[in-house]
């Protein structure tokens, strides 16, 4: 079984306390390591983005920053995870997802036109065979509770 690592992000920005105030955890985004490089979807521009969406950043963009946690993860179908992201990269950053994600149990379809970071990365996982939150759509899967939702695939320490 091949891993992956997450990286999931906290902090006390007023877009972090507008997720995590909305969502009722301590995470505001999830992005993760992938063809040795950050892949995540952002809501804002970064250096070499065309547009707010899912693209690939240096990879030691999270690196010493104190309000962050890598965790591996063991997935089945590397190659199938490896093969969606290779689809999802470039797909606009959807601002309306994120209201979806806070709906409170209101459920909305997903779409495959615009994704926020945590029903990229709850695809991902997915489609490398990984049952994540099942029966709940990607697009109401806040970083949160991806984070809760991972816990049977996380690599023990040693292991």
């Amino acid at each position: 079984m091949a891993k992956v690592t997450l990286i999931f992000v906290g902090g006390d920005s007023k877009v972090d306390k507008i997720i995590t105030g909305v969502t009722g955890g301590t995470k505001s985004h999830v992005a993760g390591i992938l063809f040795d490089s950050v892949y995540e979807s952002l809501g804002m521009k970064d250096e070499g983005d065309l547009y707010p969406g899912v693209w690939m950043h240096d990879p030691s963009k999270y690196i010493n920053n104190p309000d962050v946690e890598f965790i591996t993860l063991e997935v089945p179908d590397i190659k199938a995870l490896e093969a969606e992201a290779r689809n999802l990269l470039g797909t606009p950053y959807g601002y309306t997802d994120c209201v979806r994600t806070g709906s409170f149990g209101t459920v909305i379809p997903d779409n495959a036109y615009t994704m926020d970071c945590s029903e990229t990365w709850t695809r991902l996982l997915r489609a490398g065979k990984l049952d994540i939150l099942p029966g709940v759509p990607a697009g109401c899967i806040s970083p949160v509770k991806l984070y809760e939702g991972v816990s049977p695939w996380l690599v023990k320490v040693g292991g």
